[in-house]
């Protein structure tokens, strides 16, 4: 395995950061801690309205039109050849770990049944709240699938990161992958300030991300 490279270290330090989110998760209540500083219980309502349209558009549909218009553009340009050498690796790893990741994180909302915290019965939701390895009783069982665990609108832009690899300079690598970690974790925070995830939701998106980023990197590099 040491034929990967330091990215197979820094993909098993992420997935090692993961499992530690996880056990927090399942162990305390830091989820409840942070979202109830975002709920107001006296009016019943998040710090923000989901029904904030120019909010809705900056961090959700407009910033996923801009996503994918760019994977448009860098599948267009790979298969048409037009991509330099330099950057072929780099463009590849970006395309395959969006998909990778948005299929993983997209596979584990459908299974894990968790219900986001809006839904939830101590924010005036109808839902009880389960852990991840909690199991609903016959009586709790909520009438429709929970899809909220892990954050999806952030694993999407934490899957942006991976553009940092098409840059053959050091510096831009890390101008680029701090931008796009800091728009990842804007489109994070918005969804957990609407009361749709919690922050461990949207923590585990981050480092499922950096955990397959790092994981096709190597493999690409030094496979």
């Amino acid at each position: 395995m040491s034929r990967y490279g330091w990215q197979f270290y820094a993909a098993a330090f992420f997935f090692v950061i993961c499992i530690v989110v996880l056990c927090i998760m399942e162990l305390t209540s830091f989820d409840f801690v942070v979202s109830d500083l975002l709920y107001q219980a006296s009016i019943q309502q998040w710090l923000v309205s989901a029904n904030n349209q120019s909010l809705h558009f900056i961090f959700y549909d407009g910033i996923k039109t801009v996503y994918i218009g760019v994977i448009l553009i860098v599948l267009v340009a790979l298969f048409a050849q037009k991509v330099p050498n330099e950057y072929k690796k780099g463009a590849i790893t970006f395309v395959v770990s969006v998909i990778l990741i948005t299929s993983l994180v997209g596979l584990l909302k459908a299974s894990t049944n968790m219900a986001c915290p809006k839904d939830l019965m101590i924010y005036s939701g109808d839902v009880v709240y389960k852990k991840l390895f909690d199991f609903y009783s016959i009586s709790d069982l909520p009438s429709r699938i929970q899809r909220c665990f892990p954050a999806g609108h952030a694993g999407l832009g934490y899957a942006f990161i991976s553009l940092a690899f098409i840059p053959v300079q050091v510096r831009n690598k890390v101008w680029l992958g701090t931008l796009m970690f800091v728009v990842g974790s804007c489109m994070g925070v918005y969804k957990m300030v609407i009361g749709d995830h919690f922050i461990s939701h949207t923590l585990v998106s981050l480092f499922i991300s950096l955990t397959i980023i790092f994981l096709v990197n190597g493999a690409l590099l030094h496979g």
